[in-house]
């Protein structure tokens, strides 16, 4: 639901009050964020699914918000969009988006099989010797 109303203020932040009601400021994107954080924060997930996609959060944001894919990334989402400014269009806007959220985490699963994770906690201790030994 935040999503279907976050897409249609996009549509018409011309106006002062659609602008406001995107920052990351607003009173209503900080009331979602604290009721979604406050719905999943007593939920038990026990599925290798939702903990596959969870692992890869972050991969999916920095992917998808790199400025050389954002640009491809907005002009695909407004154009589904204009295709249909309904719930069909809205429909069409969520397809787009799990299909960009799948490409992002196959891309991290990918990472991850070529990056040994052994050869990163090295690197990272040894980093962690040094800093620890100057201070």
């Amino acid at each position: 639901m935040t999503s279907i109303v976050s897409i249609q203020l996009y549509l018409f932040k011309t106006t002062i009050i659609g602008g406001y009601l995107l920052s990351y400021d607003s009173p209503l994107i900080i009331l979602s964020s604290l009721f979604l954080f406050l719905l999943f924060e007593k939920m038990n997930f026990y599925s290798s699914f939702i903990n596959a996609c969870s692992s890869s959060a972050l991969s999916i944001y920095l992917i998808h918000i790199n400025p050389h894919i954002w640009g491809y990334f907005k002009e695909g989402v407004l154009s589904l969009y204009n295709i249909s400014p309904d719930y069909y269009g809205c429909l069409l806007v969520f397809l787009y988006l799990l299909v960009i959220m799948s490409i992002c985490i196959l891309i991290d699963k990918i990472r991850l099989k070529l990056t040994p994770m052994n050869n990163l906690i090295s690197i990272g201790n040894i980093v962690w010797n040094k800093i620890s030994t100057i201070i």
